[in-house]
């Protein structure tokens, strides 16, 4: 599947976008919206590349604040409960 990321900035007057799209992409496409993330201090964060090249900036958590965020996101989307966990 090919993919179409740009950062675009709003005008204040209409709050419209608009994006030229690949023919090759079809008459018919999904399009997802997110607000862009900006680190408040860029010395706060570090950067690392991914298998296929792509950079990202991620925060730089002190260990703490990595496993709490790591705690609270890890099950959100699991349905087991205690009872199955501790077998009662």
């Amino acid at each position: 599947m090919e993919a179409i990321r740009k950062k675009l900035a709003i005008s204040d007057k209409d709050r419209n976008i608009t994006l030229s799209i690949p023919k090759n992409f079809g008459s018919k496409i999904e399009v997802i919206i997110l607000p862009e993330v900006q680190a408040e201090d860029e010395s706060s964060c570090f950067e690392i590349v991914g298998s296929d090249g792509t950079e990202y900036k991620m925060p730089d958590w002190t260990d703490e604040e990595f496993n709490k965020i790591g705690y609270m996101s890890c099950f959100e989307d699991d349905d087991t409960s205690s009872e199955d966990v501790f077998d009662v």
